[in-house]
């Protein structure tokens, strides 16, 4: 019954042990100022808590710390909570490793984005977050465990040049994973490597791109681990790059501000419009509606700023101006302006 534990008060304890929350119902825990000591310094202490959302330490314990609930010892991310709220995480700089089972189990986070003071991941740091699709890691991470994404839902993961180790340090094949996965390598060596990214009972394939010109990857290939995950078919090999992502505008694109000489005029007269310059605008476009609802476009030179309209007939007229880039793509028309 240990799921019906909700909370549990730890007054002067010093250490505590592999496993001892585990499966328990608890929500919150103050880890109290006399605590010195995790038994085996990983965070599987915590794991099937699903209820957990908050870590907090006594501001007088001199070894370990809370930020936002996320627990800590120095530089060192121990334990997101499973149940914590929120679909996006982004690691604290300053931050030098992700811990074992660092974020095990919570099935609310889509999103990590990871700094570059981070220079180890370890294994299963991620296991089982199993609504995970986005991970950004970057530049300066130099080992990733291979065993680290194991049961979320990610099915691309792109690992930067810095990395030199895609090894567990935990040694224990992972269960099966339920999906396709493709890790793309971008330096320019081979890191040291190992098989545990995939599984050869899953039958589910792992895909390891890496730059066309990188060496190391023959001889990783010839390793017998390799070559037997290779012939049952759950792990391929290939040269590529990461897919480009495409780039979510900054700013829309905006019409120009159209202004009129003149708002009333006699018939047979001219009347100047004027819109301000857009950058790399390849072309005006201005619209003419009448008063009888006959619509007409012309296109203007990318250099004017100016056009005359002559010899307006008695009526109505209404003006809008929109822009065409040399990137083809072409603004909304601006306010009408009229004219009568």
């Amino acid at each position: 019954n240990a799921e019906k534990l909700e909370s549990i008060e730890l007054p002067n304890v010093t250490s505590i042990g592999d496993a001892a929350f585990n499966g328990t119902g608890i929500q919150s825990l103050m880890l109290p100022p006399t605590l010195e000591t995790f038994e085996y310094e990983d965070s599987r202490w915590f794991l099937s808590c699903s209820n957990l959302q908050s870590i907090t330490v006594d501001p007088g314990n001199q070894k370990y710390r809370s930020v936002d609930g996320v627990l800590f010892t120095g530089n060192k991310l121990l334990r997101y909570p499973a149940g914590k709220a929120g679909n996006s995480y982004t690691v604290p700089s300053g931050t030098t490793w992700i811990a074992t089972s660092a974020f095990a189990d919570n099935e609310n986070i889509t999103t990590i984005s990871i700094p570059s003071s981070v220079s180890k991941i370890d294994s299963l740091a991620f296991e089982q977050c199993s609504k995970l699709e986005k991970i950004t890691i970057a530049e300066g991470v130099t080992r990733v465990a291979s065993d680290a994404f194991w049961g979320t839902a990610l099915t691309s993961i792109v690992l930067p040049a810095s990395v030199n180790d895609f090894t567990t340090n935990w040694g224990t094949e992972p269960d099966v994973d339920y999906l396709n996965r493709t890790f793309y390598f971008t330096g320019t060596e081979a890191p040291k490597f190992d098989t545990f990214c995939c599984n050869v009972w899953s039958g589910y394939k792992v895909v390891i791109c890496y730059p066309e010109n990188a060496t190391g990857w023959d001889a990783v290939q010839q390793q017998d681990n390799v070559k037997y995950q290779v012939e049952a078919g759950v792990l391929e090999f290939k040269t590529g790059t990461p897919p480009t992502e495409p780039v979510e505008p900054t700013d829309e694109l905006k019409p120009p501000v159209l202004q009129v000489s003149s708002n009333s005029v006699y018939e047979g007269e001219n009347v100047i419009l004027s819109w301000n310059q857009i950058p790399n605008a390849s072309a005006y476009i201005l619209k003419t509606v009448d008063s009888e609802g006959n619509e007409s476009e012309k296109t203007l030179l990318p250099e004017k700023t100016t056009t005359s309209i002559v010899s307006l007939s008695l009526g109505i007229y209404r003006f809008s101006i929109a822009v065409r880039t040399r990137d083809r793509e072409t603004s909304d028309f601006s306010d009408v302006v009229t004219v009568t």
